[in-house]
């Protein structure tokens, strides 16, 4: 692979470019950039194959170079230092991403995952998600990208009716009957979506509120979705939820 760094510090672009030499025998040669208009220029001229791309630019940030660009055989990995929202958006987009300063394991990682999981329009759909959900930065994440074996899924996340954990996956129950089985554990996805919208309630579940019609306070407490379907209500969850509840009445 030729990778191209794009980071407005010599210093972090001479660690990043150091570090890969070392642990990442797949990338064959390195150029730099420090801005967005020159990465836009490098990306015209040296044709990489693979991105490193800090957020925050001199002359704008990283999201600006993605929309500018029209190479589309570009895998990205973003390495940034803060910005909270921007890892968020990130996280849902399932685009890898490097926290400064970067570690060699996590490095090693995230580019071996480049090279065995990701395809170039696979890639370039989430960079889509990733654009959308930064617009509508006001309403928070709006998209979500789920890995399988196989695909990544995006998917809008009005569509989740609810989350179910079994063991190390989660499977989002969506409309029309639809599932998809992910191989991450429910609380990365109760940290990344709304909670204005989705609310634990049992340690394997985790629902869209919007798709709650009924709650029976029954011995066996459960919720009731719009598809007919009963949700457990663990007694630990239960207070919040009936304080929800209480605040529609």
């Amino acid at each position: 692979m030729k990778a191209l760094i794009v980071d407005d510090e010599e210093n972090a672009r001479a660690s990043i470019r150091e570090l890969a030499e070392l642990c990442c025998p797949d990338i064959l040669s390195f150029a730099e950039a420090d801005s967005v208009q020159s990465g836009i220029i490098a990306i015209v001229n040296q044709k990489p194959d693979l991105l490193f791309l800090d957020i925050d630019l001199g002359d704008g940030d990283g999201f600006d170079l993605l929309q500018e660009i029209k190479e589309k055989n570009i895998q990205v990995i973003f390495v940034t230092a803060h910005n909270q929202y921007a890892l968020k958006a990130l996280k849902a987009s399932a685009i890898d991403y490097l926290l400064k300063p970067v570690k060699p394991s996590e490095l090693i990682a995230a580019v071996g995952k480049v090279k065995k999981h990701l395809k170039h329009y696979q890639l370039y759909d989430q960079i889509d998600t990733l654009l959308h959900n930064l617009s509508h930065e006001d309403k928070g994440i709006q998209k979500i990208a789920i890995k399988t074996v196989d695909s990544i899924h995006l998917i809008n996340i009005h569509h989740i009716i609810y989350c179910q954990s079994d063991g190390g996956y989660t499977t989002f129950h969506l409309i029309n009957n639809q599932k998809v089985v992910n191989a991450k554990l429910l609380g990365e996805y109760e940290e990344l979506l709304p909670s204005t919208i989705f609310m634990r309630i049992h340690r394997s579940y985790l629902v869209n509120l919007n798709y709650v019609v009924r709650y029976d306070k029954k011995e066996k407490q459960y919720l009731v979705t719009t598809e007919n379907q009963s949700l457990p209500v663990s007694t630990r969850k239960r207070e919040k939820l009936i304080a929800y509840l209480d605040s529609l009445g």
